[in-house]
């Protein structure tokens, strides 16, 4: 998703992701979340890739409910402190299993 991300900062969309290695603090995120005029928000696993977005069995839901999106902003903002700005990992970047 870098260049992805790249092309939305180039954009004016901040961007960040979680650190890795993940931890309990700062866990791994696989979810996206984007906030639409504070009154509605998407949470989902799509990541912005044509085999994502035409291909695969992605799932995104998007709420309308003030509460609940005043909730996910919430907890959305306390990730928001812990990550990073998204640099490109090194070419060979593979997490690998322990």
């Amino acid at each position: 998703n870098y260049p992805f991300l790249k092309e939305l900062s180039k954009s004016g969309v901040l961007t960040k992701i979680m650190p890795h290695p993940s931890s309990t603090d700062k866990p791994y995120m696989h979810s996206k979340m984007i906030l639409a005029d504070q009154t509605q928000v998407y949470i989902g696993s799509v990541n912005f890739s044509n085999n994502s977005t035409q291909k695969a069995r992605e799932l995104g839901v998007i709420f309308s409910d003030v509460k609940a999106t005043q909730r996910i902003k919430t907890e959305f903002e306390k990730d928001w402190k812990v990550s990073e700005e998204a640099k490109e990992p090194e070419k060979d970047f593979c997490p690998k299993d322990e």
